[in-house]
This record gives structure tokens, sequence and C-alpha cells, in this order.
């Protein structure tokens, strides 16, 4: 092995003492590597340095190779000066220049990757703040816009992922928890999520789902059925309201028949296949309630409302759920339904189930949903 005298040692290249263990090294190594891999600067000269880094790391962690090149450069160091004095402090300072340059030049490389770690750390604080305000349209678009500038940013993905996983999308969502696992290895979630993702049943795709008018969807026509005797029994039933001042007009058989009615159709309509799975969970980067689960609780007190807030939320934050939509628009047509066989028996007992028989049919409907859902996709 020869050290040329125009080229730094491997010490200064790391820019660690002879004396450095090997820990110092490595850390060493990994500084650099971060800033000077081709991966990261294509420029040709952190091309060099990476070269250079690459040959002393390799030198410097074997106990031979080291043993070897620190005896050969200390046979260097004393052997020229001897040979030419004036010719050797020439060539020292050149190499002291140029090992200085090169020193600089790999701190403002390192100075340069801190700033942008510092960068990428507030738009993700960033990202992380939009979701948990709500505002997942405004998220989505800042996460794209991370990944044009660093596209390895685990953060930015799991926002897609946790957006697509709002909108029902679980196959998109499981394409965006993968990348977040891959540039983050560290956090297990992404991974969990993604392996959670993965472990359930598949569902059909909206594209792939067929209605045969020849075989028709039996699960759906007897959710039908079901619901409609059950409306003509609440027209039918000679009974009188319940004497109570908080829920005025509402009948024992409107009391029994509205929840009935709610989980038969929420059962009816994943079992056929009109909607797909329900997921409760909020994703990896959200630390409020899911919208699903916010909707329901909101149905707790007013159906009216509930829609007022999913159909906002959705225009302005474009997070339309298509299973939820059809749930929503069922539950919209079953209130009609039931306030026309209540109002049947007199105003007093059709408001009663538009006003608040609406927040039994959704409630348990979203339950229907959410049992069925559990079994069929596991």
């Amino acid at each position: 092995m020869a050290i040329i005298s125009n080229v730094p040692s491997h010490y200064e290249t790391l820019g660690i003492d002879p004396g450095a263990t090997e820990e110092q090294i490595k850390g060493a190594y990994r500084a650099l590597v971060r800033t000077c891999h081709p991966d990261v600067n294509p420029e040709a000269s952190a091309h060099l340095l990476f070269l250079q880094v690459q040959e002393a790391y390799e030198v410097l962690t074997d106990p031979q190779r080291r043993q070897a090149y620190d005896g050969i450069l200390k046979m260097n160091v004393q052997s020229t000066p001897q040979d030419n004095p004036m010719k050797a402090d020439g060539r020292r300072e050149k190499e002291l220049r140029e090992a200085e340059q090169l020193r600089l030049k790999a701190e403002a490389m390192m100075r340069e990757f801190r700033e942008s770690q510092q960068v990428s750390r507030v738009d993700e604080e960033r990202l992380r703040g939009l979701m948990n305000a709500g505002q997942y349209h405004e998220a989505e678009e800042a996460a794209l816009t991370v990944l044009q500038s660093n596209a390895k940013s685990a953060v930015a993905y799991a926002v897609l992922g946790d957006v697509a996983i709002i909108r029902g999308d679980r196959t998109k969502a499981a394409k965006f928890y993968a990348f977040a696992a891959q540039y983050e290895p560290t956090d297990t979630t992404y991974q969990k999520q993604y392996e959670e993702l993965l472990s359930a049943r598949p569902e059909p795709k909206p594209s792939e789902i067929r209605y045969d008018s020849e075989k028709p969807n039996t699960a759906l026509l007897i959710g039908a059925f079901c619901v409609v005797v059950m409306a003509f029994y609440i027209a039918l039933n000679p009974e009188r309201p319940i004497a109570t001042g908080i829920l005025p007009g509402l009948t024992l058989g409107a009391w029994t028949m509205l929840p009935l009615a709610g989980t038969l159709s929420g059962l009816a309509l994943c079992a056929g296949g009109a909607i797909g799975r329900c997921d409760l969970a909020q994703g990896t980067t959200v630390a409020r309630i899911s919208p699903l689960v916010l909707f329901s609780l909101l149905s707790l007190v007013s159906f009216w409302i509930a829609l007022l807030y999913y159909l906002v939320t959705g225009f302005r934050q474009q997070t339309f759920n298509r299973s939820l939509s059809i749930l929503v628009g069922t539950t919209v047509a079953l209130v009609v339904l039931f306030g026309l066989a209540g109002l049947s028996k007199g105003p007093s007992l059709g408001l009663a189930i538009v006003l608040f028989g609406s927040n039994l049919l959704s409630v348990f409907q979203i339950f229907g949903w959410i049992l069925t859902s559990r079994v069929k996709y596991g």
C-alpha cells in the first residue's frame, strides 16, 4: 500500500483523529455518507468524496489494514523531510490546503443536510396539524408538495394513506403505508397499519360489483321487504303515542321498529355488497376521532346535524366515502318511508319520526354495517 502525498489521509477524509475509536469512525462515516452519497447528492465532487470516504471507512474499520496503514503513514511522515525538506514542506502545505478545502466542503454539505432535515420536520408537523384540524384536502395537497421536494418523507405518505382510508380506498391506503414503512422503518405504526390492511379479506371494487336482474340480490331484497313490512306495521298498528315530553308522538311500535329497520338495512346493504368495509380507524397521523365515529356521535344528537356535517365536510375536504354516502342516502329514504307511515296516523307521529326517529335509524344502521362488516371481512 502506498500513501499518495497529494490527497488527505483517511483520518482527514473522515474528519477524525488518528486515535479515534471504531464507534467514532462509524459515526463520522454515517454523517458523511448522508451528504455525499450519489443518491442524495449527484454532484461529481460529492461522488469523489463518497469514494474517498468509502475507502477510508473500509481501511480503518479493518484492524489489520488499519495497523498496516498507520505504519506506512508513520513511515511516510518520517521519511519525507529527510528526502527533500523544502519539497516536503511545500507538498505538506498543499495537502493541508486540500484537506481544509475538503473539510469545509463536507461541513457545508452536512449543514445543508441538517437544514433540509429541519425544513422537512417543519413540513411534517404542518401536515399533522392539518390532519388533526380535519383539513384533509389541504393536508393531501401539502403532502404532495412535500413529496416533490422530499420523495422519501414517510409522514407525507402516511397522510396520503390516512386520507385514502377516510375515503374508503383501502388499496391506495395500503400502497401509501408501504412507502411510509419503507422510508421510516423505525416507526412500527406504518408497518402495522399496512399489515392490518393486507391481512383483512379483500372487498370488491365498485366497478367489479355486478347486479344481475335475472339473479336478484337476495340480501337486499329480504332487507327491503322486511323494512316495508315494518313501515306498514307502524301505519296500521292502532296504538297510542307514549306520553312523554321529550319524544312526543312516538309509539311503542315505532320505538321498536325503527332500530330494527336501521340494523336490518345496514346488515342487508353490507351483506349484499352495496357498501364495503366499515373502517373506524382514524389512521396514523390523526389524533382526533375518525369522521365515521364523529358522524355516528352526531347522529345520536340529531341525524340532520350529522348529515349537514357530512355534506359540508365532504364538499370542502373532498372526503366523501362511497359506502357512507350510500348509507346516508338510505337513511334519508327510510326516514321518508317511515315518516309517511307515521303521518298516516297523525302529524305528531310523522314529525316525531322525522325529527327523532331518524337518529335511531342512522345509529342502528351504522351498527348493522359494523356488525356485518366484521363478520364478512374480518
